[in-house]
Protein backbone atom coordinates (compact mmCIF):
# COMPACT_ATOMS: atom_id res chain seq x y z
CA UNK A 1 0.00 0.00 0.00
CA UNK A 2 1.61 3.75 -0.61
CA UNK A 3 -0.87 5.81 -0.39
CA UNK A 4 -0.04 9.94 -1.20
CA UNK A 5 -1.66 12.61 1.02
CA UNK A 6 -1.80 16.03 -1.36
CA UNK A 7 -1.94 18.85 1.33
CA UNK A 8 -3.12 22.19 0.43
CA UNK A 9 -1.13 24.59 3.01
CA UNK A 10 -1.69 28.10 3.71
CA UNK A 11 -5.15 27.59 4.82
CA UNK A 12 -5.60 25.82 7.97
CA UNK A 13 -4.80 26.85 11.52
CA UNK A 14 -0.80 25.47 12.56
CA UNK A 15 -2.12 23.18 15.23
CA UNK A 16 -4.61 21.37 12.89
CA UNK A 17 -2.14 21.39 10.11
CA UNK A 18 0.32 20.23 12.56
CA UNK A 19 -1.50 17.27 13.92
CA UNK A 20 -2.72 16.29 10.53
CA UNK A 21 0.84 16.28 8.71
CA UNK A 22 2.28 14.63 11.95
CA UNK A 23 -0.16 11.61 11.82
CA UNK A 24 0.46 11.75 7.60
CA UNK A 25 4.34 11.38 8.08
CA UNK A 26 4.12 8.46 11.28
CA UNK A 27 1.99 6.04 9.04
CA UNK A 28 4.37 3.98 7.62
CA UNK A 29 2.17 3.56 4.07
CA UNK A 30 1.99 7.04 3.61
CA UNK A 31 3.83 10.22 1.83
CA UNK A 32 2.46 13.66 2.14
CA UNK A 33 3.08 16.36 -0.63
CA UNK A 34 2.29 19.70 -0.01
CA UNK A 35 1.44 22.09 -2.45
CA UNK A 36 0.14 25.94 -2.78
CA UNK A 37 -3.06 27.19 -5.12
CA UNK A 38 -3.03 30.44 -6.41
CA UNK A 39 -6.44 31.79 -5.98
CA UNK A 40 -8.52 32.98 -9.10
CA UNK A 41 -6.19 31.13 -11.64
CA UNK A 42 -7.18 27.62 -13.53
CA UNK A 43 -3.87 25.79 -12.09
CA UNK A 44 -4.96 22.83 -10.87
CA UNK A 45 -1.46 21.42 -10.96
CA UNK A 46 0.18 22.81 -7.04
CA UNK A 47 1.24 19.15 -7.00
CA UNK A 48 3.82 18.54 -9.74
CA UNK A 49 5.34 15.75 -7.83
CA UNK A 50 2.09 13.68 -8.06
CA UNK A 51 1.67 11.54 -11.40
CA UNK A 52 -2.00 11.33 -12.61
CA UNK A 53 -3.40 7.60 -11.94
CA UNK A 54 -1.95 7.39 -8.28
CA UNK A 55 -3.75 6.63 -5.27
CA UNK A 56 -4.10 9.86 -3.51
CA UNK A 57 -6.19 11.32 -0.51
CA UNK A 58 -6.45 15.35 -1.45
CA UNK A 59 -7.07 18.03 1.70
CA UNK A 60 -7.49 21.81 1.01
CA UNK A 61 -10.12 24.09 -0.12
CA UNK A 62 -13.12 23.87 -1.98
CA UNK A 63 -12.00 25.57 -4.84
CA UNK A 64 -8.94 23.52 -5.69
CA UNK A 65 -11.17 20.35 -4.44
CA UNK A 66 -13.28 21.00 -7.68
CA UNK A 67 -10.05 21.05 -9.49
CA UNK A 68 -8.88 18.12 -8.37
CA UNK A 69 -12.10 16.30 -9.47
CA UNK A 70 -12.23 17.77 -12.96
CA UNK A 71 -8.53 18.11 -14.18
CA UNK A 72 -6.70 14.93 -11.98
CA UNK A 73 -7.17 11.22 -12.61
CA UNK A 74 -5.90 10.76 -8.64
CA UNK A 75 -8.11 7.94 -6.87
CA UNK A 76 -9.69 8.49 -4.81
CA UNK A 77 -8.31 11.91 -5.20
CA UNK A 78 -11.06 14.22 -3.52
CA UNK A 79 -13.64 12.99 -1.24
CA UNK A 80 -16.24 15.06 -3.07
CA UNK A 81 -19.70 15.13 -4.81
CA UNK A 82 -20.85 18.01 -4.82
CA UNK A 83 -24.47 16.73 -6.12
CA UNK A 84 -24.52 14.99 -3.18
CA UNK A 85 -23.68 18.06 -1.18
CA UNK A 86 -25.98 20.04 -2.00
CA UNK A 87 -29.22 20.43 0.31
CA UNK A 88 -31.67 19.41 -2.28
CA UNK A 89 -30.05 15.67 -2.76
CA UNK A 90 -29.59 14.80 1.03
CA UNK A 91 -32.55 16.61 2.99
CA UNK A 92 -34.71 13.63 1.63
CA UNK A 93 -33.02 11.41 3.62
CA UNK A 94 -31.90 12.89 6.60
CA UNK A 95 -35.72 14.25 6.82
CA UNK A 96 -37.02 15.02 10.37
CA UNK A 97 -33.13 13.92 11.83
CA UNK A 98 -32.24 17.84 10.49
CA UNK A 99 -32.78 20.92 12.17
CA UNK A 100 -34.22 22.78 9.12
CA UNK A 101 -37.02 19.67 8.43
CA UNK A 102 -39.79 22.59 8.00
CA UNK A 103 -38.33 23.85 4.91
CA UNK A 104 -38.25 24.62 1.46
CA UNK A 105 -36.66 25.19 -1.50
CA UNK A 106 -36.98 28.02 -4.02
CA UNK A 107 -35.18 30.22 -6.59
CA UNK A 108 -33.45 33.30 -5.93
CA UNK A 109 -35.46 35.71 -7.72
CA UNK A 110 -38.65 34.03 -5.89
CA UNK A 111 -37.01 34.30 -3.03
CA UNK A 112 -37.24 38.38 -4.16
CA UNK A 113 -40.69 38.22 -4.97
CA UNK A 114 -42.58 35.83 -2.42
CA UNK A 115 -40.82 37.51 0.82
CA UNK A 116 -44.10 38.32 2.21
CA UNK A 117 -45.30 34.72 1.83
CA UNK A 118 -42.15 33.05 3.03
CA UNK A 119 -42.26 34.94 6.30
CA UNK A 120 -45.72 34.49 7.03
CA UNK A 121 -45.53 30.85 6.63
CA UNK A 122 -41.44 30.27 8.30
CA UNK A 123 -41.53 33.29 10.03
CA UNK A 124 -41.67 33.26 14.19
CA UNK A 125 -40.82 36.82 15.37
CA UNK A 126 -41.24 37.92 12.01
CA UNK A 127 -37.71 36.34 11.07
CA UNK A 128 -36.90 33.57 8.73
CA UNK A 129 -33.40 31.89 8.34
CA UNK A 130 -31.71 31.86 4.52
CA UNK A 131 -28.85 29.31 3.16
CA UNK A 132 -27.45 28.47 -0.37
CA UNK A 133 -28.82 25.00 -1.66
CA UNK A 134 -25.04 24.07 -2.42
CA UNK A 135 -22.35 22.90 0.10
CA UNK A 136 -19.96 25.61 -0.74
CA UNK A 137 -22.03 27.97 0.26
CA UNK A 138 -22.31 30.50 -1.92
CA UNK A 139 -23.46 33.19 0.36
CA UNK A 140 -23.32 32.48 4.06
CA UNK A 141 -26.96 31.25 5.59
CA UNK A 142 -28.12 34.02 7.56
CA UNK A 143 -31.89 35.38 9.27
CA UNK A 144 -33.31 38.05 7.93
CA UNK A 145 -35.81 39.87 9.82
CA UNK A 146 -39.12 41.43 7.92
CA UNK A 147 -38.00 45.22 7.84
CA UNK A 148 -36.56 47.04 5.07
CA UNK A 149 -33.83 47.72 6.41
CA UNK A 150 -32.52 43.77 7.46
CA UNK A 151 -33.98 42.93 3.79
CA UNK A 152 -31.81 45.30 1.68
CA UNK A 153 -29.20 44.41 4.18
CA UNK A 154 -29.12 40.49 3.55
CA UNK A 155 -29.63 41.21 -0.22
CA UNK A 156 -26.91 42.94 -0.32
CA UNK A 157 -24.91 40.32 1.61
CA UNK A 158 -25.99 37.67 -1.10
CA UNK A 159 -25.68 39.75 -4.10
CA UNK A 160 -22.20 40.46 -2.74
CA UNK A 161 -21.66 36.83 -3.92
CA UNK A 162 -23.03 37.17 -7.34
CA UNK A 163 -24.93 33.93 -7.37
CA UNK A 164 -27.39 33.09 -10.23
CA UNK A 165 -30.95 34.11 -10.30
CA UNK A 166 -32.13 30.71 -10.60
CA UNK A 167 -30.25 29.42 -7.84
CA UNK A 168 -31.59 27.40 -5.38
CA UNK A 169 -32.10 28.60 -1.56
CA UNK A 170 -33.33 26.99 1.44
CA UNK A 171 -36.03 28.89 3.85
CA UNK A 172 -36.96 27.71 7.26
CA UNK A 173 -37.83 28.89 10.52
CA UNK A 174 -35.10 30.34 12.36
CA UNK A 175 -34.10 28.10 15.19
CA UNK A 176 -31.62 28.78 18.47
CA UNK A 177 -28.59 26.79 18.51
CA UNK A 178 -26.44 25.85 21.22
CA UNK A 179 -23.77 23.90 20.39
CA UNK A 180 -22.40 22.54 16.91
CA UNK A 181 -20.04 19.33 17.06
CA UNK A 182 -18.15 17.68 14.05
CA UNK A 183 -17.51 14.33 13.23
CA UNK A 184 -15.68 12.67 10.06
CA UNK A 185 -17.30 9.54 8.93
CA UNK A 186 -15.56 6.69 6.93
CA UNK A 187 -17.38 3.49 5.53
CA UNK A 188 -20.58 4.65 7.32
CA UNK A 189 -18.50 4.78 11.14
CA UNK A 190 -17.54 7.87 12.98
CA UNK A 191 -13.29 8.17 13.07
CA UNK A 192 -12.95 11.60 14.86
CA UNK A 193 -14.97 14.52 16.32
CA UNK A 194 -14.82 17.51 17.68
CA UNK A 195 -17.14 20.15 20.06
CA UNK A 196 -16.59 23.49 17.20
CA UNK A 197 -19.45 26.21 18.89
CA UNK A 198 -20.45 26.29 22.58
CA UNK A 199 -23.07 29.17 22.02
CA UNK A 200 -22.13 32.28 20.21
CA UNK A 201 -18.46 31.14 19.94
CA UNK A 202 -16.31 28.52 18.74
CA UNK A 203 -14.77 26.51 21.62
CA UNK A 204 -12.64 23.82 19.84
CA UNK A 205 -13.19 20.56 22.52
CA UNK A 206 -11.80 17.01 21.87
CA UNK A 207 -14.54 14.29 22.35
CA UNK A 208 -12.68 12.02 21.02
CA UNK A 209 -13.24 8.79 19.24
CA UNK A 210 -13.33 6.42 22.21
CA UNK A 211 -15.85 8.53 24.51
CA UNK A 212 -18.71 6.66 22.45
CA UNK A 213 -21.08 7.35 25.78
CA UNK A 214 -21.12 11.09 25.00
CA UNK A 215 -24.86 12.21 23.91
CA UNK A 216 -24.25 13.89 20.57
CA UNK A 217 -21.36 10.93 19.33
CA UNK A 218 -24.82 8.57 20.54
CA UNK A 219 -27.06 10.83 18.65
CA UNK A 220 -24.45 10.35 15.36
CA UNK A 221 -24.41 7.34 15.68
CA UNK A 222 -28.01 6.53 15.46
CA UNK A 223 -28.15 9.00 12.53
CA UNK A 224 -25.53 6.44 10.50
CA UNK A 225 -28.21 3.42 11.44
CA UNK A 226 -31.15 5.72 10.58
CA UNK A 227 -30.21 6.82 7.45
CA UNK A 228 -28.63 3.92 5.02
CA UNK A 229 -27.79 6.49 2.34
CA UNK A 230 -23.98 7.86 2.10
CA UNK A 231 -23.19 10.69 0.10
CA UNK A 232 -19.36 9.79 -0.03
CA UNK A 233 -16.94 7.23 1.10
CA UNK A 234 -15.56 9.62 3.44
CA UNK A 235 -17.63 13.02 4.89
CA UNK A 236 -18.47 15.48 7.96
CA UNK A 237 -21.53 14.79 9.42
CA UNK A 238 -22.60 18.41 11.70
CA UNK A 239 -24.67 17.55 14.79
CA UNK A 240 -26.43 20.57 16.63
CA UNK A 241 -28.08 20.74 19.96
CA UNK A 242 -31.23 23.01 20.55
CA UNK A 243 -32.82 23.56 23.69
CA UNK A 244 -35.08 21.04 22.56
CA UNK A 245 -33.02 17.99 21.05
CA UNK A 246 -29.86 17.50 18.95
CA UNK A 247 -30.58 17.56 15.29
CA UNK A 248 -28.41 17.03 12.07
CA UNK A 249 -27.31 20.77 11.31
CA UNK A 250 -25.46 19.48 7.61
CA UNK A 251 -22.90 17.31 6.33
CA UNK A 252 -19.89 18.28 3.94
CA UNK A 253 -17.06 17.36 2.17
CA UNK A 254 -14.04 15.60 4.30
CA UNK A 255 -11.50 17.25 1.45
CA UNK A 256 -12.20 20.63 2.05
CA UNK A 257 -13.70 20.39 5.91
CA UNK A 258 -12.13 21.98 8.95
CA UNK A 259 -10.95 19.33 11.44
CA UNK A 260 -11.12 21.61 14.28
CA UNK A 261 -10.33 19.92 17.58
CA UNK A 262 -10.30 16.58 16.13
CA UNK A 263 -7.75 14.51 17.13
CA UNK A 264 -6.56 17.29 19.72
CA UNK A 265 -6.36 14.41 22.89
CA UNK A 266 -6.09 11.39 20.78
CA UNK A 267 -4.14 12.35 17.92
CA UNK A 268 -5.54 11.83 14.19
CA UNK A 269 -3.55 8.49 14.04
CA UNK A 270 -7.05 6.68 13.94
CA UNK A 271 -8.83 8.59 11.46
CA UNK A 272 -5.33 8.98 9.27
CA UNK A 273 -5.49 5.31 9.11
CA UNK A 274 -8.82 4.52 8.37
CA UNK A 275 -8.94 6.91 5.65
CA UNK A 276 -5.69 5.35 4.06
CA UNK A 277 -6.77 2.04 3.77
CA UNK A 278 -10.24 3.43 2.28
CA UNK A 279 -8.80 5.08 -0.01
CA UNK A 280 -6.23 2.13 -0.98
CA UNK A 281 -9.41 -0.26 -1.17
CA UNK A 282 -10.94 2.24 -3.68
CA UNK A 283 -7.75 2.26 -6.13
CA UNK A 284 -8.02 -1.22 -6.12
CA UNK A 285 -11.28 -1.60 -6.95
CA UNK A 286 -10.93 1.37 -10.03
CA UNK A 287 -7.47 0.00 -10.67
CA UNK A 288 -7.77 -3.90 -10.28
CA UNK A 289 -5.19 -4.54 -8.05
CA UNK A 290 -4.56 -6.99 -5.82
Amino acid sequence: MNVTWAIEKNIWKEDCYDRLSSAIEKHADCRMVVGEHIPFTDDARPFPSIPDDECVVFYGSLELSLDVQEKRRWIPGAFDNRTNFLCSTYYPYFGELLLNHDHCFIELWHLREGLDHLFAYYGQEDTIFVRPDGGDKGFTGMTIQNTKADVKRAFDLIEFYDPPEDSLVLVSSPKTIKKEWRFVVCEGRLIAGSLYRNGPAHKEEEIGVIDFDLRPTSVAMQVLKTVSWRPCDVWVLDICQTPESFYVLEIGCFSSAGLYACGAKFGLDFMVDEITCQAWQAYKRETNKA
